[in-house]
């Protein structure tokens, strides 16, 4: 094991202990750019993430057997919601674009769409920052996207923890929803703010 995963015993435990598909490949992406050499190892996280999401449906794999021990168990069940919470969005965009549909009106649409379409969605958020802004403030949200990843990106570097963090939470922020949980929200705040030349 590279000395980036093992010096960090504490990640690692909590992780297995969240189970978080999320923060795995999060903490993945960090990884890779706090220590370079190890990005071939995060690479094969990433890629061990993505199997394991493909082989989760098989009850008999050794994989299923470990999740289900966990707190959160082996459920693909969120990630199948947003997926479809996703491609509903993608063809609705019209109701949504150009000025969006304004501030917290994401709970309406998805529990609206819930009931049309007759699938579980996850109600009150879209689990991806970039999207539900851009969903309720059409152009302007999606600008402003643009403009934090732009500048927060002309800010990182190899090595660098405050650019670790900024990725992790960039990373967070596209499969859920830091940004709207006070104490998260802080903190990535102000590490992109670190960050940012």
């Amino acid at each position: 094991m590279p000395t980036a995963w093992s010096s960090q015993p504490a990640l690692v435990w909590g992780l297995l202990v969240t189970s978080s598909w999320g923060a795995w490949l999060a903490l993945a992406t960090g990884m890779a750019v706090l220590h370079p050499l190890s990005a071939p190892w995060s690479a094969l996280v990433g890629a061990g993430l993505a199997l394991a999401g493909l082989s989760l449906p098989c009850p008999w794999s050794p994989l299923w057997r470990v999740l289900n021990a966990l707190p959160r168990g082996a459920s693909v069940d969120s990630l199948r919601q947003r997926r479809r919470l996703w491609r509903i969005m993608a063809s609705q965009w019209r109701v949504a674009w150009p000025w969006g549909t304004g501030p917290d009106s994401m709970s309406r649409w998805a529990r609206r769409w819930q009931v049309a379409y007759r699938t579980p969605l996850p109600l009150g958020e879209a689990h991806s920052e970039p999207l539900q802004l851009a969903w309720e403030y059409g152009v302007a949200g999606a600008l402003t996207v643009v403009l934090v990843a732009w500048r927060v990106g002309r800010g990182l570097q190899w090595g660098d923890p405050w650019s670790a963090a900024a990725v992790v939470a960039g990373v967070l922020c596209l499969g859920t929803f830091p940004l709207r949980v006070a104490p998260l929200g802080i903190v990535v705040l102000v590490v992109w703010a670190r960050v940012a030349p």
